[in-house]
């Protein structure tokens, strides 16, 4: 039950525009018939195969003409192979490392991680003249969408309708698309009237569509009806299929906005205290508004697991137009079983299943798995390729385990090996010496004392074939490990850890022995973004640092609420939150980048990501 109170019909226009679009005979887009592949020489069929749209048998065919050429055009020939893979979302074994190419991979792989400096960085020695078809798009592309992630939406709008121009697969069409429409929504029509060029082939139809967005943004029987003469305008516009309908969708949606949110969390039991901090951030950002009285109601209703599907009808029964919780994974999978349940849904959990079909179930968790895998992003971008894991010896350094050589090995990158430590002063030692090999070393020794039958002089030597560690440890282990790694001389060794290794809260005098150390956390913990409301929590409330990530998790919540439906499946799309940037993928699951920060003289020190 409730515990607490804080405080034109839809199908007409859209059947009125289906009727516009069948009387204006509006057709879809059509894929164009592809010329016959005929090729005087193998490079010139691959040629053919690239520009046809055939990507991977476009790779295969660079990859075998690179066996039987010599150099400089054997290195080429790979480098365009890898290059068309990376595009391909393909895991590479090397990745380009010389020239152009080499630019352009490392441009995509920072953009992959959402760093935009580096993906800048990468991109600005490339010379365009000296790039074909495929690798001019691929550039304009690459360059495009980082110019929008660096808050350079005009810019990026340019590069990526030019972009247009040249083949790309078939998977990177919706991504341009997405990006394009951000990048112009970003801008704005006036600062794009006359900007982008003649040769952008679909220019004249975004920015058409730009305009009658912002025209009749506030009417969806108009907008629907101005929508079906753009598609008749422009019936093989590439928005034709991935864009009109989330348009539409938007209209719609724009017309009914939320009145009453029930927030369903379990506040009695082992996740009281967790619950409750969610609870205290979601209210408190509601008030924090500008205008909290034009902000939706509030109604607060404990449940656990098992009453969560009855509480959800309860709930809508009483007015509930939008549905926060529950927090508990099993709850999740039952509301996904139940399917329709009367009002959109932000669940607090994610699972790995997702709501096949409906646009009304969101899912959004801080799962350490995710953590994990942003780990190995960051290290990867860092340049790490051959690194060492070690986790605590438990499920749970199991599951992010698992996550980690997961990411690490899709980037291209080699775990070398995995470690698992217990929680004592002798397995932290025998841990760090089986990192760094010091125990076959020593065996080495031993073997050589015993064939030539006398003691020997013999300093253990470490190996040197790694580049990184990626660490999962709590504060307390981290303090014992770390010192063992600066006895085996190994303190220059980039470490990479996931938000576990740090508390919360400064402790300059415990952390120093984590000086060097690198990690992924929230917003909020690395004191960086909005955190007004962080320091009434922690300064006024005298909120527990264990539990602030909750907090700030509440408060994103709240803020997510009125931008799930313009981020969903819009990757170039992100709202800055207190636990880190956030990205709502087409299935309508939120992503989390971290923020990134070093220890320096033992207090966390935030890097630029």
């Amino acid at each position: 039950m409730a515990t607490g109170t804080y405080s034109g019909n839809r199908q007409e226009w859209r059947w009125l525009w289906a009727l516009w679009i069948i009387a204006a005979g509006c057709t879809q887009p059509q894929l164009l018939p592809t010329a016959p592949l005929t090729a005087a020489t193998p490079l010139e069929l691959a040629q053919q195969q690239l520009g046809s749209g055939d990507f991977v048998g476009a790779a295969a065919a660079f990859s075998r003409l690179a066996e039987t050429s010599q150099e400089p055009a054997a290195t080429t020939l790979r480098n365009r192979a890898s290059l068309i893979r990376l595009d391909l979302g393909e895991p590479l074994a090397s990745a380009p490392n010389s020239g152009q190419a080499a630019a352009l991979s490392a441009g995509m792989q920072a953009l992959a991680s959402q760093q935009a400096g580096p993906a800048l960085a990468a991109l600005l020695p490339v010379q365009t003249a000296a790039l074909d078809p495929y690798e001019r798009g691929l550039y304009l592309r690459t360059l495009g969408r980082a110019q929008l992630l660096n808050g350079e939406p005009q810019p990026a709008a340019i590069n990526l309708t030019l972009a247009e121009r040249f083949p790309l697969p078939a998977k990177r069409r919706g991504e341009l698309t997405y990006a394009i429409w951000a990048a112009l929504t970003q801008s704005g029509l006036a600062a794009l009237v006359g900007q982008l060029k003649p040769e952008a082939p679909q220019a004249a139809g975004w920015l058409a569509l730009l305009d009658l967005e912002a025209r009749t943004g506030g009417s969806p029987v108009e907008f629907a009806l101005e929508l079906a003469r753009w598609q008749s305008t422009y019936p093989h516009h590439p928005a034709q299929s991935l864009l009109v309908e989330e348009l539409l969708e938007k209209a719609e949606e724009g017309q009914t906005p939320v009145h009453r949110i029930a927030l369903i969390l379990p506040l009695e039991g082992p996740l009281a205290k967790v619950a409750t901090a969610i609870r205290d951030g979601f209210i408190a950002a509601r008030f924090a508004q500008a205008d909290p009285a034009a902000m939706p109601d509030i109604v607060v209703y404990a449940a656990s697991a098992a009453q969560t599907p009855a509480v959800v009808k309860l709930a809508v029964a009483e007015g509930a137009d939008f549905l926060v919780g529950p927090l508990e994974k099993p709850a999740v999978e039952a509301l996904l079983a139940q399917g329709e349940l009367g009002a959109p849904l932000l669940a607090l959990n994610t699972t790995a299943r997702q709501a096949e079909g409906s646009r009304a179930f969101y899912q959004f968790g801080l799962r350490p798995e995710d953590e994990a895998g942003d780990l190995a992003a960051h290290a990867w971008q860092q340049g790490a390729r051959r690194a060492i894991a070690m986790v605590p010896n438990s499920d749970l350094g199991r599951r992010l385990l698992g996550a980690l050589r997961a990411q690490w090995e899709a980037q291209g990158g080699e775990l070398v090996e995995s470690v698992r430590y217990n929680h004592d002063v002798s397995s932290y030692k025998a841990a760090v010496r089986q990192t760094f090999g010091m125990a076959e070393s020593e065996a080495r020794a031993q073997a050589l004392a015993g064939v030539v039958r006398r003691a020997i002089a013999f300093d253990a030597v470490r190996r040197n074939d790694v580049d990184a560690v990626l660490l999962v440890a709590a504060p307390h282990d981290a303090r014992q490990l770390l010192p063992q790694f600066r006895y085996y001389a190994a303190d220059g060794l980039p470490i990479y850890a996931t938000s576990l290794v740090y508390s919360g809260a400064p402790d300059q005098r415990a952390d120093t022995d984590l000086n060097g150390l690198s990690f992924g956390d929230s917003s909020w913990a690395l004191d960086l973004g909005d955190v007004a409301l962080k320091h009434i929590f922690v300064r006024q409330w005298g909120a527990d640092a264990a539990y602030l990530r909750f907090y700030a998790f509440g408060v994103d919540a709240w803020g997510l609420v009125s931008h799930l439906r313009t981020l969903r499946g819009q990757a170039e799309q992100t709202l800055e939150g207190a636990t880190g940037t956030l990205s709502v993928d087409a299935g309508g699951v939120v992503h989390r980048k971290l923020k990134w920060a070093r220890f320096v003289n033992g207090r966390p020190r935030p890097l630029e990501r």
